[in-house]
């Protein structure tokens, strides 16, 4: 027998005790019932006090099988609890057929009463305990025995051919009990396999979601490092490159600098696609929501896409309605708004247009992102927003992208609780609508932050970063600009820069070395 069965089996023995044990206190309370009775019968045909001694004593014994029964039963090993409960039942079984010693002096009706008894209670014990057959013949055969016994010799004394034949009936009857029983185990066992390979199941099934979990926090953990550790280098990078455009360089060099923005671009983009849907996916990413003025926010939007629109010949045109504004994480927003314009402009040829509207409509407002390009067609609408699927890019060229930007997009508009519609035509373009509830009014004055991004020349900068690669590339690109610019690594190096004189502007890593911030 192999190990998975030896454990099958043991499983199998132990609902059988569990059926037992459950069934045990309802058990003796029908029995308490059929005992009063019999004892009363008992006493009422003969007198006597042997009717209530043994009704004292099943009374006693029932108490016993009350309170005790589980403790007398899981005693010892497994190989012994069948043996306990065939001698618990045994004890019960004999005390059960002591009512025929007042057999002869009862009535037709009083021992037709005493034998269903005595049917019934064997017929109940057939489905919980004739799985193990020592078991329920412990119980059934000191009371069928002795009712056919009973049957038999008052046909003896009466010369009666019916009680004979009731007497056979009691035989035969235990012996169709015994097969019935065979079957009810076999089900009995088949329930509980079916239930033992569920349990193994839904074992693996927990393990593998423990497992996944694991995982994920794992995942978690990689995000967090790569976030700050891939994107830093790649930083440094823009801003060298940065700095390079600014030097007067020959025609060649030039050249080769801006195939090097290029090729840098576009890895950090794929790079921030890759970090950002896998945050996404691993629930690490919270959304801050703030009051927020959108028509600011698609100000700035056309200041960062209003080169790429000039380069590309592409006519790029914002209307906003001023002092609209919503609840949502600004962050987020921007970067659904940029996945859009960016795809947007991607499919749009030249001399086509891309325009953004902001508009209010009940108690909701709507950014509209729309193209004059291509359009997508309806079959392709919904794959779209699938991970890495691409249209009209078979040669995969990575200068446009993973596609993952529209899945980023369907990502965070869930995140941000948006309602995401995409309407195409093919041939006339496509319109992207962003649906949200609309915040009380905004004022309409004051500063927009996203106009003012660049720093005055000659200002004195301090740049705060651990990475001392980062430090040296925004040093260049800074003095580039005109910039005086004072470098620290830490928390006590930049208050000591601010002893000692102006500050205008503060670069700062957010987390340095050693839990500084």
């Amino acid at each position: 027998m192999t190990n998975d069965d030896r454990e099958i089996r043991r499983f199998i023995h132990d609902r059988f005790v569990e059926l037992f044990l459950s069934h045990s206190n309802r058990a003796q309370a029908a029995l308490l019932a059929t005992k009063v009775l019999a004892a009363s019968i008992w006493f009422r045909r003969t007198g006597e006090g042997l009717a209530w001694a043994w009704l004292a004593i099943s009374v006693l014994v029932i108490a016993w099988r009350w309170l005790g029964t589980r403790q007398f039963v899981m005693r010892g090993g497994r190989g012994q609890t069948s043996l306990r409960i065939a001698t618990v039942l045994a004890i019960n079984g004999v005390l059960m057929a002591v009512p025929l010693w007042a057999f002869p002096a009862m009535t037709e009706g009083e021992r037709a009463m005493l034998a269903m008894v005595i049917v019934a209670t064997g017929t109940a014990s057939a489905v919980t305990t004739s799985g193990h057959l020592h078991v329920y013949l412990a119980f059934t055969l000191p009371m069928f025995l002795a009712l056919a016994a009973a049957f038999f010799w008052e046909g003896m004394q009466l010369d009666r051919l019916g009680n004979w034949g009731v007497a056979t009936m009691v035989v035969l009857y235990q012996a169709f009990l015994i097969g019935f029983g065979r079957q009810s185990n076999q089900l009995f066992e088949e329930s509980c396999r079916y239930r033992y390979g569920e349990q193994e199941h839904n074992r693996t099934l927990k393990q593998a979601l423990e497992q996944a979990d694991e995982s994920n926090r794992a995942k978690t953990r990689f995000l967090a490092a790569a976030s700050h550790d891939l994107r830093q280098p790649i930083h440094s990078m823009t801003v060298l490159v940065a700095a390079l455009k600014l030097r007067e360089t020959d025609s060649g060099c030039q050249e080769i600098v801006h195939l090097l923005d290029t090729v840098n671009q576009a890895m950090s983009r794929q790079l921030d696609s890759l970090l950002d849907i896998s945050k996404l996916d691993a629930g690490a990413v919270a959304p801050v929501l703030l009051p927020l003025r959108l028509d600011h926010l698609l100000e700035g939007l056309q200041m960062t896409w209003a080169p790429v629109a000039r380069e590309r010949r592409v006519l790029l045109h914002v209307d906003a309605e001023l002092g609209l504004g919503t609840v949502s994480d600004e962050a987020l927003l921007s970067r659904v708004l940029n996945n859009l314009v960016d795809n947007a402009m991607k499919f749009t040829p030249t001399g086509g247009e891309v325009s953004i509207s902001l508009i209010r409509s009940a108690e909701a407002v709507s950014i509209k992102v729309r193209d004059s390009g291509v359009g997508i067609p309806a079959h392709e609408r919904e794959k779209v927003f699938q991970e890495f699927y691409q249209l009209s890019n078979p040669e995969r060229d990575r200068t446009k992208g993973l596609g993952l930007g529209l899945s980023i997009v369907r990502r965070l508009c869930t995140l941000l609780d948006i309602s995401l519609t995409l309407d195409s035509t093919e041939g006339l373009g496509t319109t992207v609508t962003l649906t949200m509830p609309h915040a009380a009014a905004l004022p309409v004055g004051g500063a927009n932050p996203a106009a003012a991004r660049r720093a005055p020349t000659g200002c004195v900068v301090l740049v705060i970063d651990d990475e001392q690669v980062v430090r040296m590339s925004m040093r260049l690109l800074l003095l580039q600009v005109g910039c005086e610019v004072l470098l620290a690594e830490s928390r006590e190096q930049a208050v000591a820069h601010a002893a000692q004189g102006r500050i205008d502007v503060v670069l700062s890593d957010f987390r340095l070395r050693d839990g500084d911030s």
